[in-house]
């Protein structure tokens, strides 16, 4: 047998069974090994909560026309259906009008010759005209009384053909005047149903061609919930309270509100720039009126005179 002297006197036997050394610093990093096998699918989820409700579509595109029928609706206003009458007892009553379903609509049969469909009354208060846009479109209020036919309609009868506009207004004095536009018009509700008021005569004075910066023909209409007016730091039907077709604003607007007699504050009654008085010099409050009336008739119609 062979031992083994190391230096110092030790022997390798002693070497073999000492303690181990200090660890060595780890080796490089082996290559990376092929992907393990798919695990089983995990179990389904809760519910989430519910989205935000999306935005309304857009408007769908029309429908084709539709072949000839037979029309079971009454005959549209003006067309000579309607027998003779006797002024004497004449009392306002009802027509049937076709725009885009049978509507009702009151009917002046007197004033200068007759024919005419009353667009909006003012009378007594009883309606609130500071409406949507949509309510406008529409229409609201009782065609016996205070009411807006709606601007659907206005575009609808006033589409083709050549109309008249009448507005007859009356204030707390029992003094009445008018304003007759003979050529007038509403477009549609993508041109924002824009006024066309032009060729004026009577005795109220012209307040919807006023001045360059109010003038209301040609205007887009606006209500407190659609800016469309020409006032680029306000919002005319907002600040107002009423739909009509401001300008920068107005120099008219039979939309306002009803205020029995004189107010203070704000414009915001029914106005019409060109009346005889307007504010009370020594107190300052302005006149609001007791009565408007808006009609509409073709320009052509029989009766005028």
């Amino acid at each position: 047998t062979m031992s083994i002297t190391l230096e110092g006197g030790a022997s390798a036997d002693s070497v073999l069974i000492g303690t181990p050394g200090t660890r060595g610093p780890p080796g490089l990093a082996g290559p990376k090994g092929d992907s393990g096998e798919p695990g089983p699918p995990g179990a389904k989820g809760d519910r989430g909560f519910e989205g935000p409700r999306g935005d309304k579509g857009g408007r769908g595109e029309s429908g084709e026309k539709g072949n000839n029928g037979i029309s079971h609706l009454p005959p549209p206003l003006n067309t000579h259906a309607d027998p003779p009458l006797d002024h004497a007892s004449f009392r306002p009553r009802l027509c049937n009008i076709k725009v885009f379903v049978l509507a009702q609509a009151k009917c002046d049969m007197v004033t200068t010759g007759g024919g005419w469909t009353v667009i909006q009354n003012r009378q007594d208060g009883s309606v609130d005209f500071n409406r949507t846009w949509q309510e406008y479109r529409e229409g609201f209020g009782n065609p016996q009384g205070e009411h807006w036919l709606g601007n659907a309609a206005l575009h609808t009868l006033t589409s083709t053909g050549q109309h008249q506009l009448r507005i007859e207004l009356e204030d707390w004095h029992q003094q009445s005047r008018h304003a007759t536009y003979n050529n007038f018009k509403v477009a549609a509700e993508a041109q924002r149903y824009r006024l066309t008021s032009r060729e004026y005569s009577g005795d109220a004075g012209n307040a919807l061609s006023y001045s360059k910066r109010y003038n209301h023909d040609g205007r887009f209409f606006s209500t407190t919930d659609r800016d469309h007016d020409r006032y680029a730091a306000g919002h005319c039907g907002h600040y107002y309270g009423a739909g009509w077709w401001f300008d920068a604003c107005l120099a008219a607007n039979l939309n306002g509100r009803y205020y029995w007699g004189r107010y203070s504050g704000v414009t915001n009654g029914i106005y019409w720039g060109t009346w005889y008085i307007l504010t009370d010099g020594r107190s300052g409050e302005r006149y609001s009126f007791k009565k408007v009336e808006m009609k509409m008739r073709p320009r052509n119609f029989a009766g005028s005179s």
